[in-house]
């Protein structure tokens, strides 16, 4: 098991400072593993991604589970469906319910299904249609998409290290890895969630680069990550900023210093008090407190909505208050998803996924 699938400790300060260092510098070269050529990556994977069927319980490649020490994480929450109801998942190694790969369950746990097979780190990047009837997800840095129920995914675009369905739900925003060649070429583009074909977004002409690209519930910006740049203390580290798509004016809606380790925009829009986009901090040596935040895009401003000090990969639900997050089971330590209320109601955390040694 690679050494980064480790329970995250609380005052791992230098950890995290590399971490970001090194997506600060990343950023500044090349997003993603842009080793390859488009029409290579095409040749070698072909139109089409042969899945097991999606919504089967169990795969019939199921395959025993290992023994793994104390503290390895097994399972990541990936993605809360738009209704809430359901929850993506990685499953990192091969298991009783099958291969390692992707795999939604009902909040409940009722309920398990095997999408696709994958790797530690693959699939990424995974999102619910507005409609909850198709999933796309990221897999090697190939974009695909699936209807859920149908046997195939297939692949619409390559070179993708992220992505997010429009709000009518026939288009995505991609970001595309830096120093990609061709025709389609790299920065943050909107395309077909048939063809993968689309245009480029541009800002005073020039490409859009950035991490965590996310459509806005109004259907008229995206918002993303960005790297910042600049001569003087204050001028390098990461903005949130928005993107109006008809004409590329950009706003900064929130800025942190190089060291914070932010991950995973994502919009949420509760009943009674309208959208707001969210993210995840780890923390760093800035100061800034582990959990997610939501920022008000009327009142512009920033609040902690969940305190997660000594976990990662935790997701905030869409409509409900609940968190879907990192925690050990208690048996033997095993890293799975739980359930917790977002506002720490003193009810205990549900433990949604299991792995069985």
């Amino acid at each position: 098991m690679a050494p980064w699938l480790r329970k995250i400790r609380r005052g791992d300060k230098l950890r995290r400072y590399i971490i970001s260092a090194s997506r600060l510098a990343c950023a500044a070269v090349a997003i993603g593993s842009a080793l390859v050529s488009c029409g290579r990556v095409q040749e070698a994977i072909g139109p089409k991604h042969s899945v097991a069927r999606l919504g089967v319980s169990k795969p019939s490649s199921a395959t025993a589970t290992q023994h793994l020490p104390p503290f390895t994480i097994v399972d990541v929450a990936r993605a809360w469906s738009r209704s809430s109801k359901l929850v993506a998942f990685s499953r990192v190694v091969p298991s009783s319910l099958g291969p390692a790969g992707l795999y939604l369950i009902n909040r409940n746990g009722a309920k398990l299904s095997f999408i696709t097979a994958g790797s530690t780190f693959w699939p990424a990047e995974v999102s619910f249609s507005p409609m909850d009837d198709k999933l796309a997800w990221v897999d090697r840095h190939v974009l695909y998409v699936a209807v859920l129920g149908a046997p195939n995914a297939r692949a619409i675009a390559y070179l993708v290290q992220a992505e997010d369905w429009a709000p009518e739900g026939d288009s995505l925003v991609i970001a595309r890895s830096y120093n990609y060649p061709g025709p389609d070429s790299s920065g943050v583009w909107i395309v077909s969630s048939r063809t993968g074909t689309g245009r480029a977004l541009l800002a005073g002409g020039a490409p859009v680069h950035g991490l965590y690209v996310r459509w806005s519930p109004d259907g008229l910006h995206v918002v993303l990550l960005e790297a910042r740049f600049g001569s003087g203390p204050l001028s390098v580290g990461w903005d949130i900023a928005q993107y109006d798509v008809r004409t590329g004016t950009r706003e900064t809606l929130v800025s942190y210093p190089p060291d914070e380790d932010i991950r995973d925009l994502t919009w949420i829009n509760r009943p009674g008090e309208g959208p707001r986009l969210t993210w995840s901090i780890i923390g760093g040596p800035s100061g800034t407190r582990g959990g997610i935040y939501s920022y008000d895009p009327v009142a512009k401003t920033v609040t902690l909505a969940y305190g997660n000090d000594d976990f990662d990969w935790a997701r905030l639900s869409p409509t409900q208050r609940a968190v879907a997050h990192l925690g050990f089971q208690a048996a033997d330590s095993i890293g799975v998803v739980f359930i917790a209320k977002e506002h720490r109601s003193g009810e205990p955390d549900k433990q949604l996924t299991q792995y069985t040694q």
